[in-house]
């Protein structure tokens, strides 16, 4: 077989070229960090670093979903705070609407106060978060791979519809009526008795002897009649209790129905008109009355709404930092599967690194001392 001089250097300096090439290689290899620095590498590796860290982006992206929320959450719920802050003050401000001493004009005094509580109320409730969001409103945010969290809360439900009464069912004196009375907001003696109906109580006097009749309004049936009427005393129909204290005239009815739900900015509305409602006699006063109690009652369960609805910001809050602590462990294992699969074993590369220095280097000296050896030395 004939070799020439022109081959030999050929297939030494291609020898040499692809050495060099391997630890050029091995250098960019160390001073990355990384295994695989192209998909050729290592191409199962490589699809598996891909897979790996789209899992680790989906991640990130519910990191960043969870600490919105609890920034937005946070912030609702200290809001949450100052609207039962509020609603106390107005409970204050229609209870000394109450006093018997006070005048017209120092309830107008009080409307007036009370409109200022309004109107900041209204604010409150259409308060945006950092990022331009309303904090009451709908806005589902997906905060793990299974779990969507409503982190702005539902404005309609806390200020659109407030339940009236004491939340069961609402109890109120005819606009009709004539005498000077008025009736409790009620409590629930049985809650098995409850049947949703709606009861007339109509007030009878009979040569100064007041009795009472319970009407069942579904049916008009009566369910019970003649029953002697006592001021204070306690009236049970259904499952329901009241009190009727006052005079009552010949006639005069009071409703019981089940709790429906308004708007507490209506109620308020009502309030201040009612304040503003001058009251020259004892019916007019027992109206007033009645009005107040049935303004206190749904600002009670307003003031509830808020505080449940505070509560469950609270566990939200908490369900998102346990999602956190268990995104936090995940994502450290993904880290270290992913370094697994990508990332130089240090120790090897290094070694490898040298032998092939030490390899190029005998390889460019054998070619060095080729290279000085040719035919015409012998000519």
């Amino acid at each position: 077989m004939r070799i020439s001089t022109a081959g030999t250097f050929s297939s030494a300096a291609t020898y040499m070229m692809g050495r060099q090439s391997d630890l050029a290689k091995l250098s960019t290899q160390i001073s990355s960090g990384q295994r695989i620095l192209t998909p050729s590498d290592d191409p199962a590796g490589a699809a598996r670093v891909i897979e790996l860290e789209n899992t680790k982006a989906r991640g990130d992206q519910l990191r960043i979903n969870q600490t919105s929320s609890i920034n937005t959450l946070s912030q609702a719920e200290s809001f949450l705070g100052n609207i039962g802050d509020a609603y106390a003050d107005m409970q204050d401000i229609l209870a000394q609407a109450g006093n018997a001493t006070y005048s017209d004009s120092d309830r107008k005094i009080l409307a007036a106060e009370l409109a200022a509580r309004r109107d900041a109320l209204s604010g409150l409730s259409i308060s945006r978060d950092a990022d331009g969001q309303p904090l009451f409103g709908s806005r589902l945010v997906r905060v793990s791979n299974s779990r969507e969290l409503d982190v702005s809360l539902n404005s309609n439900a806390l200020f659109g519809r407030v339940r009236d009464g004491n939340g069961v069912f609402a109890a109120s004196a005819d606009s009709a009526n004539a005498g000077a009375t008025s009736i409790s907001a009620g409590t629930v003696a049985d809650a098995a008795a409850l049947d949703g109906n709606s009861y007339d109580i109509v007030v009878h006097d009979n040569v100064g002897v007041l009795t009472y009749d319970i009407i069942n309004t579904a049916t008009t049936a009566t369910v019970s009649s003649g029953n002697a009427f006592s001021n204070g005393g306690t009236i049970s129909v259904a499952g329901m209790s009241v009190k009727i204290t006052g005079s009552p005239a010949d006639g005069d009815s009071y409703h019981l129905m089940a709790s429906t739900t308004r708007s507490v900015f209506q109620t308020l509305d009502d309030m201040i008109q009612a304040l503003k409602a001058p009251v020259s006699d004892d019916v007019s006063r027992a109206q007033l009355s009645a009005n107040i109690a049935a303004g206190l009652a749904q600002l009670d369960q307003a003031a509830e709404t808020a505080h449940l609805t505070r509560a469950s910001a609270g566990a939200a809050l908490k369900e998102i930092d346990t999602l956190q602590a268990v995104n936090a462990v995940q994502d450290e294992q993904l880290q270290i599967q992913i370094a697994g699969v990508r990332d130089l074993d240090y120790t090897k590369a290094v070694t490898d690194l040298s032998q092939r220095q030490l390899v190029l280097d005998a390889a460019q000296r054998a070619y060095s001392k080729t290279l000085g050896h040719s035919l015409f030395e012998y000519l």
